[in-house]
């Protein structure tokens, strides 16, 4: 009878080791594999979205400029067009997945049409559209950002707004010194 006691003893400590055991080694496994889990506003997500969307566009509303463009000032702005909504884009991407926010792959359907018509214009009938068009499209960009800047909630995408808010402000200037000299 002792034995048996003995032994049912000794398998309780073993069992009951086990699970303080597996209590303790879970605990520390799963806390090194948590990562944050990251709250996100609609009105963030909205505005990393409809960004993404309209650097995309610019980027190539740019590539079309410098393709298409007959006059040297509108490649030239093509050319500034690509390279600065590139690091625009690449900033927000960078920040859009460290707060897992999932960001579109193409541009909009109506920016696609919009470019689609813009293309099948040539020479100085190209420059003209393209002037009248990337006015309004930077119009609609500052919009974006303005708003942004005020009505974000998470703080790092208002700093990108904000920022980027001055970069598109001079992009509008740029174009309105180019289109003087059309004139």
């Amino acid at each position: 009878m002792k034995k048996i006691y003995l032994i049912g003893s000794l398998i309780l400590l073993i069992l009951v080791q086990a699970c303080v055991n597996d209590a303790d080694d879970s605990g520390s496994a799963n806390d090194t594999k948590k990562q944050p889990i990251v709250f996100i506003e609609k009105v963030d997500k909205q505005f990393v979205e409809d960004a993404a969307h309209i650097n995309m566009a610019e980027i190539e509303l740019g590539k079309l400029a410098i393709k298409k463009g007959s006059d040297k000032r509108i490649k030239n702005f093509g050319a500034i067009l690509v390279k600065q909504h590139n690091k625009i884009n690449i900033k927000l991407q960078v920040l859009a997945r460290a707060k897992k926010i999932p960001l579109p792959v193409s541009i909009d359907s109506i920016s696609n049409k919009n470019l689609a018509t813009l293309a099948q214009n040539n020479g100085k009938a190209f420059d003209k559209a393209f002037l009248n068009y990337v006015v309004t499209n930077h119009q609609r960009c500052v919009q974006l950002f303005e708003q942004a800047s005020k009505h974000v909630i998470d703080a790092d995408l208002r700093k990108i707004a904000d920022k980027n808010l001055l970069i598109l402000k001079r992009h509008l200037d740029l174009i309105d010194v180019v289109k003087k000299g059309f004139k």
